[in-house]
């Protein structure tokens, strides 16, 4: 999918003969409805770049998106109760991210001025993952793990739009050029079809949260002594659709100056 957005990237900037910006931002995704039940803001780090059509005047600009986040990540000790009643007791870590590749399209209000205040739209996906690692008991007789780390992920599509203003950084900071840094700040919606994903909040076995849409996630263990393969759960995978409000900001870098 990077592989996709960046050749689409690379076909806008040779095709529309337009200048080009790229932008580093870091972002806080406040979850809405049923999936902000569930889990805690995700913290993001993001890279994008977009050209400004020479066409539109230079003031409709298309690109991508690409952003890194995490929303938990915890360790607590578990105890696994097995069928015969013998219990493990072993820490576990769990560590939750969410992915965004998104294509991009927007239009700026204004040119060439200090403050630029612009719209823009996004398609593409998300991922969720959840990186699960189960330490080996320090024991010779309980059960253990087969597979010390595991990871749950899944895809679902996502799109949004937003609003925000770029401040052209010469205004604020000496020395750099007019035009060719901007402060940007942004507002976006984001949201999507329905995804799994594991319940951070409620991991206890038996510990249900709002969303009654859950399922059980089951590693395997094997008992040392008798060499039987059986499962325990280490958490709960919820289902909602993806529904976040995001609050950016960041530095956005013009090649090519500004154009009349």
């Amino acid at each position: 999918m990077r592989s996709v957005l960046l050749l689409l990237l690379t076909l806008f900037a040779t095709v529309a003969k337009a200048q080009f910006e790229m932008g580093i931002h870091y972002f806080v995704s406040a979850p809405l409805g049923v999936i902000g039940q569930n889990i805690q803001p995700v913290h993001n780090f993001e890279i994008t770049g977009y050209s400004r059509i020479k066409a539109a005047d230079r003031r409709l600009f298309a690109g991508a998106e690409i952003s890194f986040g995490e929303y938990a990540h915890k360790s607590q000790e578990t105890t696994f109760i097995s069928e015969d009643g013998s219990a493990t007791t072993t820490t576990v870590d769990f560590s939750s991210s969410v992915r965004n590749y998104h294509a991009i399209a927007g239009y700026h209000f204004t040119k060439c001025t200090a403050i630029v205040p612009y719209v823009i739209i996004k398609a593409g996906i998300s991922n969720f993952n959840t990186s699960i690692f189960i330490e080996d008991p320090d024991d010779h007789h309980s059960c253990h793990p087969l597979e010390a780390r595991n990871l749950f992920c899944d895809v679902a599509f996502s799109g949004g739009l937003g609003a925000g203003v770029k401040i052209d950084a010469s205004k604020v900071f000496k020395n750099w050029g007019r035009g060719r840094s901007w402060l940007d700040l942004s507002a976006n919606y984001l949201y999507g079809s329905q995804i799994d994903y594991v319940n951070i909040k409620y991991l206890a076995p038996g510990q249900e949260g709002p969303n009654r849409q859950t399922k059980e996630l089951n590693v395997q263990f094997i008992d040392i002594t008798t060499q039987y393969i059986h499962e325990h759960q280490v958490a709960q995978v919820y289902t909602s659709s993806i529904n976040f409000l995001d609050f950016k900001v960041g530095i956005v870098k013009t090649f090519g100056g500004c154009r009349n």
